[in-house]
């Protein structure tokens, strides 16, 4: 017992905690309970009242130490979140980060003040500066659009417009929305679907996939869609987002795996946007979503981190570098 006191606390757990443990085997194993027969045939020493106080003080002191004991191992076991200073194309270094980014969070299930507490952490982890940014400048376009009506004629997409030389919709349009409902949904997108790119491929692939997933989709949307209404909103943008992410693990799968998590992952919200397309399907623009998706594909399998073994060694080849003054 006492190799057993030494060799813990040179671990760290407290020693009257230990001391006040074996105090307990000693007193129990030198008493009964008060209900045990007096005729018992076994040994033992009957319970005597004058016990009773030494008992309460050891019950007191035991709590007082499992009290203590459970605040140091919590506070020694709390994990600090990751810094991550990524820099160009992403790496298996990036991909390791990010499975461990989440370790020391609080979380709560329909807690406001966990769920405050986690926003500003995300907004202040610099891992996803690009991806709070993009949040914020279309919080500040539906504001703007709220001020000024008039905005969301002059910037959302159009057939028409386009076809008159105003290209330049087809970038602005995903940056504006109908509603409140409407840009906490795709805000939503972005704020989960996001930081896994941004964090694997670097600020100015991930920034180059989202905007060329939003002109994807409009784009679809303007050759074979309907050119008498108007379309805005990022979810072209999030389905680029998404199957940005897909072509990265697959691509990849030999040296960050492909699990059957994530296969399940992909499935899911597969069926998720079927439902939704299903449900609002008088008010989607579906071919605005197939358009992001393959432009988010496309431009991931082009510019995005592609890691092949060369020398004994791993290393990010893609299939287009970006020039250095962009990386």
């Amino acid at each position: 017992m006492a190799n057993l006191m030494l060799s813990s606390a040179k671990q760290g757990v407290p020693r009257d905690f230990l001391q006040s443990c074996v105090k307990a085997i000693q007193c129990a194993s030198s008493s009964i309970s008060p209900d045990s027969s007096p005729s018992s045939t076994s040994t033992s020493h009957s319970f005597h009242p004058s016990h009773e106080p030494q008992f309460s003080h050891l019950q007191l002191l035991t709590a007082s130490n499992l009290s203590q004991t459970r605040s140091y191992m919590t506070s020694r076991h709390t994990c600090s979140p990751l810094r991550h200073g990524l820099s160009q194309h992403g790496s298996l270094r990036a991909h390791l980060e990010l499975s461990h980014s989440q370790a020391g969070r609080p979380r709560g299930f329909f807690d406001i003040s966990q769920v405050i507490q986690n926003l500003k952490y995300d907004f202040q982890d610099p891992s996803r500066s690009c991806t709070n940014s993009i949040i914020l400048l279309n919080v500040a376009a539906w504001v703007t659009s709220l001020i000024n009506p008039g905005i969301l004629g002059r910037f959302a997409q159009s057939s028409y417009a386009i076809a008159k030389g105003e290209w330049w919709r087809l970038l602005t349009a995903p940056f504006l929305h109908g509603g409140i409902t409407h840009l906490a949904l795709n805000m939503l997108g972005v704020h989960l679907l996001a930081p896994p790119i941004e964090m694997a491929c670097g600020r100015s692939v991930f920034i180059l996939i989202y905007c060329l997933s939003g002109v994807g989709g409009g784009l679809a949307h303007h050759l074979m869609g309907s050119s008498n209404t108007y379309i805005l909103g990022s979810s072209g943008a999030i389905a680029g987002l998404f199957t940005a992410f897909v072509v990265y693990k697959w691509r990849n799968r030999d040296h960050i795996g492909f699990t059957d998590a994530d296969k399940s992952w992909v499935m899911q919200m597969v069926g998720l946007n079927v439902l939704l397309g299903l449900s609002f399907s008088g008010s989607l623009a579906h071919l605005a979503h197939i358009g992001g998706a393959v432009g988010g594909a496309a431009t991931m399998w082009a510019f995005g981190p592609r890691f092949v073994r060369e020398w004994g060694r791993v290393v990010d080849k893609p299939i287009i570098p970006l020039p250095k003054a962009l990386q």
